[in-house]
């Protein structure tokens, strides 16, 4: 049995940009805004029950978000956190979206089949060149 997939190239946006210290004034209630948004998303649109759309829906603003935050040169762990939460959540939304399946207690409403013969194996995501 094979438990390789080989997936399509996923690109995550990410920039280096270096930005003034007093331009990140305030920068902590934005962080903090984006975690509540972005916890509140992943339970709406990515948990447990799925459907295309809202996992759909949620990359895009996800995608949103990211293009805001990653270009930015935090000064705090909780800055870096940010960050790190909107690409774990960008992979994982995507990662849902490839599995055409259900499987475990995550629950397909547009696939309510399990596909051992597609998707008994691990997804694996690599950063394109």
């Amino acid at each position: 049995m094979d438990l390789t997939v080989t997936t399509r190239p996923f690109v995550l946006p990410f920039w280096n940009a270096r930005i003034a210290p007093e331009l990140l004034a305030g920068r902590n209630v934005l962080v903090a805004a984006h975690g509540n948004s972005l916890r509140a998303l992943m339970w709406r649109n990515v948990g447990i029950t799925r459907t295309a759309q809202p996992l759909a829906e949620a990359q895009e603003i996800i995608r949103f978000w990211h293009r805001y935050v990653m270009d930015k040169i935090f000064d705090s762990p909780e800055g870096w956190e940010c960050q790190n939460l909107l690409t774990t959540s960008l992979l994982v939304t995507h990662a849902a979206e490839l599995r055409k399946e259900s499987r475990g207690v995550h629950y397909r409403t547009d696939h309510p089949k399990t596909d051992d013969a597609h998707f008994r194996k691990h997804i694996e995501i690599v950063k394109a060149n």
